[in-house]
């Protein structure tokens, strides 16, 4: 009877045990092992179950990372305002300001509510001659 045929019948601890005292000394390698049929059944079953394992933790992620986009996009954009604004020394500002024409200059001059003059242009044509405060022209 060969070696390996020697072991085969044998229960896994009576197998163990002839193995331990019939051998010279043991020593721990790394080998490739062929599966059987049934080995590679299990592992296709096992590797069917990782594959769904990682699709729900896939699709976990991407919730995550969808809610986590939904918090951070507003803090980007808001740093990159705030960075325009700082390194630029301004801000855009929209809000209601009151025009006074300025005759003498030619000009009109835009206060905002802090009565500060914001903006300054020159007369459109035919505003020079409009009173602003009856909307009539003085001519």
């Amino acid at each position: 009877m060969d070696l390996e045929n020697r072991f085969k019948l044998m229960e896994d601890e009576e197998r163990i045990e002839a193995l331990t005292n019939g051998c010279e000394t043991t020593e721990t390698i790394s080998y490739t092992h062929k599966f059987t049929d049934e080995e590679l059944t299990e592992k296709r079953v096992k590797l069917g179950e990782v594959q769904i394992k990682i699709s729900d933790k896939e699709e976990e992620k991407a919730d995550l990372v969808a809610a986590f986009k939904r918090e951070i996009d507003p803090l980007k954009s808001d740093r990159g305002e705030l960075t325009h604004n700082i390194k630029h020394k301004t801000e855009q500002l929209t809000e209601v300001v009151f025009l006074f024409p300025d005759h003498k200059e030619g000009i009109m001059k835009f206060v905002n509510q802090n009565g500060i003059i914001v903006f300054e242009r020159a007369f459109l044509p035919g505003e020079s001659q409009l009173n602003l405060h009856s909307g009539t022209n003085d001519q």
